[in-house]
This record gives C-alpha cells, structure tokens and sequence, in this order.
C-alpha cells in the first residue's frame, strides 16, 4: 500500500533509487555530511549507473529514439530533464516587515534587513541560475482571487514552453493556520507591542483634529492597523497539483510544513478524480516544497539568506542539484546560527505525491 503522506526530509533524501543506480552522485551525497563540491554536475557525465538503466542501441529508428526520450524524461535522467526555467516570487504589496526586526543577538550579516531587500536578494540568485524570474505583490484588496489568476496563468500550459520547463513559486512574508489544520498567507499582524500602540496614539492626537476620522485613519493603505489580507493555501494548492510541469514550491515563512499537508488532500482528490490512462499522465510531474520549518513551528528571517547562499556556493553552469542536497547546505548554515544561541529552526523538504519521476533537480542552465 502506498503511503498518502508527503514524504519529508531535513536535509536527507527519502527517494528511493534501485539498485542499478547506486553510483549515481545523487545516491552518494546522502552518505556524506558536509556540504559536496559540485558531485551533481551534469556536464560530461557518463556514469556506470546511467548505462545500466539503458536498453542496449539496436540501430535506432525515429520511433524508438522518441520512445527513449520519452523514457528518460519520465525517469528523471539529470542530463536532459529541464531546459527552462521559470520563478514566481510572491508577498504582499503591504507588510510589517519592510524592516526585518530580529530577536537573533548573534546573527551573521548574511542576513537581508528588510523584505524588499530579500526579494531582490533571491531573484538575483535565481537569475545567476538563468531562471525567468517574475515578482509579483499581492493586493491587499480581493487578494484571493487576484493570486489565483496570477498563480494560473503563471502554471498554465503555453506555446512557448516544453514538458521539460521547471516551475519554481516562492513566497516569503507571514504564514501559519487559519482555522482548524488550514494553512494560510496573511500579510502583517496586528501590533501588540505597548510601544508602537503608544506612538500610534501619539500620533492620533498630534494630527487628527476630527476624532470621528480615527477609524478611517488607523485603516489606512499604510497603516499596521488596516485590514489583514488573507489568503487560504487550499485555494491555491489544487493548481499547483494539478499544474502539467514538475513544480517546486519555496515558503519562507512560519507553518510552512503545514501546506504540504493540505497538498496532500488535494493529491487525494486527484487520484479519485484522474481515473483515465490518459488523465493519470497529469499526475506524472513532481510536486516538491521546501520550507523554512515545519508545521506548528516559527521562523524568522534566515531562510531565504540560506537558499542564495546555497545557489551561490554551487552556481556552476551546468551542474544540477537535488532539494536534498539544497537543504542540507541550507541546514549547515542555519545550523551554525541555531549553535550561536540564536532561534533558528531548519529548513524542511516535502514530496508531495509520488510520480514515475525520481525528484527535482535545480539546473543551473
């Protein structure tokens, strides 16, 4: 019976390859604990594990050398799975944390000091990695709808691309449970903090003459007090499942593990769903998420300063890597904070439904 719960891993890949590809480099990185020195590149690669999955050559016809593409796509062959890349950055257009206020007492200065700085920071990562990369804020007003035909047309199936284009959503900003086990983005919290209640009075009655106007004021477009803008993970989920690309998703934020949860469900209404041979080739693509901690847990600032480290340190034309491999240099990193005093949980990898493909790589292209 096959488990219906995301496969998990923090730093370790649960992927299970058979026995003729033990020396694939990607077999080989779980074994070692410290950061590998570009083992994945994919330039000149002509590994014993690669021959040993292959049918021996019997002259080729066209059909047969489309059938073997065809096999090598479905099988996740490092040399030929992507050959584009697309990112979507999100978070929304207004948030508390423009200035990135941290509890850390010892924290590196790999850190952003605000969100805006962070997305500038990961975009240019992804593009020293010659991805596509699209920012987008979401808006504070009918924001649901707004994501989901941003998030749609991001994932839709169009003319210009191929099976072979990886699919990368990120969002950095708040998250955790809205209702009962749902996940959720929200765009700021509400201030709790005496002082900046107490500044915010203060400036009520140094400016507004008509007391009646206070209500309007506090929610203003600019104001801490205004409108939080919601957006359910479930709304959202279900595109991303269904999307005919493998898709990695990335969530910098608090309760990330809990969308692979509510993924899960919607993986669920996919195999009930998706009855047809023809239909079931939709649910071939992997679905992975990488987030900054698990459900039930917080995360402040580090994440995202983790992933450009680690697509600095293995930027190499050419070269691929497993989230197993991402992670676990993201986690060496975080790691050293954690040793530091500071509290700083590690960065969580999810497979979220098992497909004829092994997993996804990020190529630097």
């Amino acid at each position: 019976m096959q488990n219906d719960l995301p496969t998990s891993t923090s730093g370790n890949d649960n992927t299970e390859w058979d026995s003729t590809t033990k020396d694939n480099p990607e077999d080989s990185e779980d074994d070692d604990s410290s950061p590998p020195p570009f083992r994945e590149s994919r330039s000149g690669s002509t590994s014993k594990a690669r021959s040993k999955r292959r049918a021996p050559s019997t002259g080729g016809s066209q059909q047969s050398s489309r059938a073997e593409a065809d096999r090598r796509r479905t099988e996740g062959h490092e040399d030929d799975r992507y050959k584009k890349g697309e990112v979507l950055l999100l978070t929304f257009s207004f948030t508390d944390l423009d200035e990135i206020k941290s509890n850390n007492t010892k924290s590196n200065d790999w850190t952003f000091k605000s969100l805006k700085d962070e997305t500038a920071g990961v975009k240019k990562a992804f593009e020293d990695w010659k991805y596509a990369v699209d920012s987008f804020d979401i808006p504070m007003e009918d924001s649901t709808k707004k994501l989901k035909d941003k998030l749609g047309r991001f994932l839709e199936k169009r003319t210009d691309r191929t099976k072979e284009t990886l699919l990368v959503v990120y969002y950095h900003g708040h998250g955790g449970e809205i209702g009962k086990g749902s996940f959720g983005f929200t765009s700021h919290n509400y201030p709790r903090n005496i002082g900046t209640l107490w500044e915010t009075m203060l400036d009520i009655f140094e400016t507004q003459t008509d007391f009646e106007k206070v209500s309007g004021y506090l929610r203003s477009k600019e104001s801490y007090f205004q409108k939080e803008a919601k957006v359910h993970w479930k709304d959202l989920s279900s595109l991303i499942m269904d999307a005919q690309f493998d898709t990695l998703v990335i969530l910098d934020c608090c309760d990330a593990g809990l969308a692979a949860l509510s993924s899960r469900k919607d993986r669920k209404a996919q195999e009930k769903k998706y009855k047809e041979p023809a239909d079931k080739e939709k649910m071939n693509y992997c679905k992975e998420l990488v987030g900054a901690c698990s459900w039930a847990n917080t995360t402040e600032n580090h994440m995202s300063p983790a992933l450009c480290l680690a697509l600095e340190h293995y930027k190499r034309p050419g070269n691929s890597i497993s989230m197993a491999t991402l992670v676990r240099y993201m986690n060496d990193k975080l790691g050293d904070e954690y040793i530091k005093g500071n509290p700083v949980p590690q960065a969580v990898h999810y497979v979220l439904g098992p497909t004829k493909r092994r997993k996804i790589f990020l190529q630097h292209f």
